[in-house]
């Protein structure tokens, strides 16, 4: 689903602002279609699961979802609320748990940043105006 959200061209594809949703399924109400809310509703299962359940914490460790939950804190006009969540869901991964913690003490961003897309949201990095 993870991999699936970060292609182009498909119901599941993360778009950054609410008109891009309209102009993408203008002939479906956007509530109603199915990938609406959906990655936001998995990451939001994997943090109720995690909460204070240290066997869940660790085998979403093992199974290599923090690094995912992390990478869900971007605008996705199709899952609302999906920053909230995945912030919620690594509290919960994290809570009384130090292997995770080490985990996410130990996690390096890679890649560029976007610059485009920051200028989309009305942002600007240093020298970037």
């Amino acid at each position: 689903m993870h991999t699936l959200s970060k292609e182009k061209g498909n119901q599941f594809s993360m778009l950054l602002k609410m008109s891009d949703l309209e102009r993408a399924d203008s002939d479906v109400d956007m509530h109603a279609h199915p990938a609406f809310g959906f990655k936001a509703a998995l990451v939001r299962l994997v943090g109720n699961m995690c909460w204070r359940h240290k066997e869940n914490q660790d085998t979403a460790r093992e199974m290599e979802v923090i690094p995912l939950i992390m990478d869900c804190c971007n605008i996705d006009a199709r899952n609302p609320l999906i920053i909230q969540w995945a912030v919620l869901a690594m509290r919960n991964l994290c809570e009384d748990n130090l292997e995770n913690q080490q985990v996410v003490a130990c996690v390096d961003r890679q890649g560029q940043v976007d610059t485009k897309r920051l200028s989309d949201l009305g942002l600007h990095l240093n020298g970037s105006h």
